[in-house]
């Protein structure tokens, strides 16, 4: 008895480690040089591919409505054209500028239904795709940037919506992103992975704004996303390692549901005073490909460049064609996905 009991113990050791690792997908934002999606072009993921010696599994484009309400079919097509699937962040908002007050594409508004007609046609064009695709709205709804962000909609106060339990900021979030998603559906567009992409950091820090409470729900949305970002000017000092918050905030996502998670953002920039951008990539590549976090099914780097100010020694600069030390490690690296 023994004997076959160790015989089996053996054997399904065997089955379980000889089972291949889950795959992990590779993907980009291939932004163009004012670091807005409406300039990326074939000519700007060329560019990235061809540094990284990998080909893209997706690519991340902004879909801004204070341009072009309109699904980006042109953008879409030749995304798929090159066998890549287009993940789309639906920018409902007016104005690039966070520091804007938002007055036409607000979450009461959305929640009214003034933009249900908007919402069906966009949906209506993404079905004639007929290829997957990954859509997000509200990306980093639990930190300060964004006319969605519950810090912009009520906060932590109480009085907004239906339940007196719940804080007004998340509560209208959900039920503005639910009723999204749902417009979108009735337009009969099934091809669409949902993604609810948070910050890594809740900002501000307090119970109200943890992103377990922005969550629509799991008959809402596919994939968990998250941002995880190191340095982001060349002054910016106490960036955190990949892994160490990778490991911080891990736990959190997957007691929230049991869903795939990827990381929707990641990168850090060049020449900052404290983060080797390399080092940073290096670590969080080797980390994320050895399957550290195993509900992590894919990445997608911000390869971007940005202006803060008029002195351009202050500019942000994540693109990855634009350093070869970071170009070698994401080569060194990305060998190790399947073709």
């Amino acid at each position: 008895m023994k004997y076959s009991i160790m015989l089996l113990l053996i054997g399904l050791c065997i089955f379980i480690f000889a089972q291949p690792a889950p795959i992990i997908y590779h993907g980009v934002f291939p932004g163009g040089p004012h670091g807005i999606s409406e300039d990326a072009t074939p000519e700007h993921l060329d560019a990235y591919e061809k540094a990284v010696g990998r080909k893209a599994d997706w690519v991340m484009i902004s879909n801004e409505w204070g341009i072009n309400r309109a699904f980006p079919q042109k953008t879409a097509a030749w995304i798929v054209k090159r066998g890549s699937t287009p993940y789309i962040r639906m920018m409902i908002r007016t104005s690039e500028d966070s520091s804007c007050t938002e007055k036409t594409f607000t979450l009461p508004n959305i929640i009214a239904g003034k933009f249900d007609n908007d919402l069906l046609l966009w949906g209506k064009a993404a079905k004639k795709i007929k290829k997957q695709l990954i859509v997000e709205y509200g990306l980093e709804c639990n930190n300060t940037c964004f006319p969605w962000s519950g810090i912009n909609n009520g906060g932590g106060k109480t009085n907004g919506l239906g339940d007196k339990k719940l804080a007004n900021g998340p509560e209208m979030f959900v039920t503005a992103y639910r009723h999204i998603i749902e417009q979108i559906r009735l337009s009969g567009a099934k091809n669409i992975t949902w993604v609810f992409h948070v910050d890594a950091y809740d900002d501000p820090e307090v119970n109200w704004n943890r992103f377990e409470n922005y969550y629509p729900g799991d008959d809402y949305i596919n994939w968990i996303g998250l941002s995880v970002y190191g340095a982001q000017t060349p002054d910016y000092t106490g960036a955190e390692q990949f892994t160490t918050v990778m490991d911080r905030v891990y736990p959190r996502l997957t007691k929230l549901a049991n869903k795939p998670v990827v990381i929707s953002e990641f990168g850090t920039v060049k020449n900052n005073i404290e983060i080797n951008q390399g080092e940073w990539a290096d670590n969080a590549l080797k980390n994320i490909l050895s399957h550290r976090w195993s509900r992590l099914i894919g990445f997608s780097w911000w390869s971007s460049k940005w202006q803060n100010d008029d002195n351009p020694k202050h500019d942000s600069d994540m693109i990855v064609a634009r350093n070869s030390v970071l170009s070698g490690i994401f080569n060194k690296n990305l060998i190790k996905i399947p073709k």
